[in-house]
């Protein structure tokens, strides 16, 4: 019969065996990886992280220490600054997910599946998951299709906001991540806006924003992410919202 205080000592042992061989594989993987030469990772993502990002990450801060809530809220206002949404009448929501994780929460949340009908613009994979989003959850869809290679025409948008005059909401992707097609946005905007001026307009910007020059005026919710243009951690997303359609 084997004691309380042998099984404790067998078990310490082991624990220690199986803690000295993980340290063995770890320093087998490190010298694998650190032999080999960096990766380069491009669209759609994750993409790479400069050395810099990296070496700030090296610190752990406390979600409740001052450090972190000011830095939180310092990238709440540089985001909304870099946009141009105005200051006062927009914010900043941090997401923990990928962009298809913010996009699927901006749907979600700003559209109803009882009374709200969503045109979709599409021309290519990105526009498709909006659709894809919106279906799944149970939100009226009606999509809009143009050819991948092609930016999405003005002759599209008015032919559909026709067909759907109870449409209550659209969303377009501004860079069509799977062909680099830039959709004319800052049009769109303007014909629905002509057309339907109370429809909530949501804004696909994942592989644009901070890059490519955008006028938000008349755009109700962005999305974007970490990762893409402004060269965060991959992970990470941000809505970004108008506070009275928020509070509707």
């Amino acid at each position: 019969m084997v004691s309380n205080s042998s099984k404790a000592t067998l078990l310490m042992q082991q624990a220690l065996r199986t803690v000295l061989r993980d340290n063995g594989s770890s320093r087998r993987f490190a010298a694998t990886t650190s032999s080999a030469s960096e990766k380069k990772l491009f669209t759609p993502g994750p993409l790479g992280v400069s050395h810099r990002v990296k070496q700030v990450m090296l610190r752990d801060v406390g979600s409740r220490d001052t450090e972190f809530i000011n830095c939180v809220k310092f990238i709440r206002e540089e985001l909304l600054r870099i946009s141009g949404f105005p200051l006062n009448k927009f914010t900043t929501i941090p997401m923990q997910g990928c962009g298809t994780f913010a996009l699927e929460a901006m749907i979600a949340t700003s559209l109803n599946r009882k009374k709200d009908k969503l045109i979709v613009f599409e021309n290519g994979s990105y526009g498709q998951r909006l659709a894809n989003l919106s279906k799944r959850a149970g939100v009226s869809t009606y999509v809009s299709s143009s050819l991948q290679s092609q930016k999405i025409s003005e002759m599209a948008v008015e032919t559909a906001l026709q067909n759907n005059p109870d449409a209550t909401a659209v969303a377009i992707v501004h860079c069509e991540t799977s062909s680099g097609v830039i959709n004319p946005v800052e049009d769109i905007v303007k014909i629905v806006r002509r057309t339907l001026p109370g429809c909530t307009i949501l804004v696909d910007a994942m592989s644009s924003f901070g890059a490519i020059p955008l006028k938000t005026d008349g755009i109700d919710y962005l999305v974007s992410s970490a990762n893409k243009c402004i060269q965060g951690v991959p992970g990470f997303s941000f809505v970004l919202g108008n506070k009275e359609k928020l509070l509707e």
